[in-house]
């Protein structure tokens, strides 16, 4: 997926600028706009940090809605030491990106796990997906998301 588009989805998976500027590691929402033209195309590092935090909002919202991905973005986390996952995706690297994936996948796991036990105390959640369909979808968009090529770089 070229890095536009990864941009574009994020805006729109989390609904501000601001914060994509924030993942981005830019300082000024003209960069960002820069960045869906392809005017300026971003450092590898931040296109990593980017297309994570693609695949993490698109966990969590999948699951919880957008409100909550954004929230999730700019809440302090626990387990990344009392730190919002957009700044440590912003100023950890490589490893911000270990940790971020494992914090959203974390998260998923305890919601999913709390909409069983809240399933199985009535019959509402007959319409909810199932966990297999849940973790099929999931693997879908890590797959879309893990193709790199040298024309997004």
């Amino acid at each position: 997926m070229p890095i536009d588009a990864v941009v574009r989805e994020l805006i729109d998976a989390l609904g501000s600028r601001r914060l994509v500027a924030l993942l981005a590691g830019v300082k000024s929402t003209v960069n960002i706009a820069a960045r869906m033209s392809r005017e300026r195309v971003p450092e590898f590092g931040q296109q990593t940090a980017l297309r994570i935090a693609l695949q993490a909002a698109r966990l969590i919202s999948d699951l919880e809605g957008k409100t909550s991905a954004r929230a999730w973005f700019v809440g302090i986390n626990s387990q990344l030491s009392f730190d919002s996952p957009a700044r440590v995706l912003r100023d950890r690297g490589e490893e911000g990106c270990i940790l971020v994936m494992r914090a959203a996948h974390d998260f998923v796991s305890e919601a999913m796990a709390h909409a069983d036990i809240v399933s199985s105390r009535d019959e509402l959640g007959s319409n909810r997906l199932t966990r297999r369909e849940i973790l099929r979808e999931l693997r879908e968009q890590s797959i879309e998301l893990g193709a790199y090529d040298n024309r997004d770089v």
